[in-house]
């Protein structure tokens, strides 16, 4: 894995919320921001981490 202090913490969060809540959307609403910020923090903390977090 990847060195963990290069990961961005805003990605780490969206991806926990995404997780625990089950949906874009309702991470967005807690997050207080759109789902396509959601979606691409998520997308740039994958790359980070060199893993995929979620499959659809």
């Amino acid at each position: 894995m990847k060195d963990l202090n290069a990961v961005h913490l805003n990605g780490l969060r969206a991806a926990e919320v995404a997780g625990r809540l089950g949906s874009l959307q309702a991470a967005a609403e807690e997050l207080g921001v759109t789902i396509g910020a959601v979606s691409q923090q998520i997308i740039k903390t994958e790359k980070q981490l060199g893993r995929v977090l979620f499959r659809t």
